[in-house]
């Protein structure tokens, strides 16, 4: 706490002071019967679901099947267009170094 700018005699202070030592009357433990309420509220049934909650994640794993379908059987063409190959060229063998072919087409 940074030192107060009023003088340690002041009426402020006093009543400070005065306040600081009283004790809180407030009650500070839960009322009879809140733990088993709490308890009672935390067992009890759940609302009912609704349709959509129930086929939210179905639905996400049979979009996500045909997204992976559908780029299983076109990734030949996929693949041929990304690489850059035309209707003639081969495709670089399995293990061949891309970077050596470009550098080398460089030459």
């Amino acid at each position: 706490m940074s030192p107060s700018l009023l003088p340690p005699g002041s009426a402020w202070h006093r009543l400070v002071n005065a306040a600081r030592r009283l004790p809180d009357p407030r009650a500070t433990s839960a009322p009879p019967g809140f733990g088993t309420r709490v308890a009672a509220l935390g067992l009890s049934r759940r609302a009912p679901v609704s349709l959509l909650d129930l086929l939210a994640l179905r639905a996400l794993g049979v979009a996500s099947l045909l997204a992976l379908s559908a780029v299983a059987l076109n990734y030949e063409e996929a693949a041929r267009r990304l690489g850059g190959l035309a209707g003639g060229e081969e495709p670089l063998p399995f293990g061949e170094d891309v970077v050596a072919v470009v550098l080398a087409l460089a030459d």
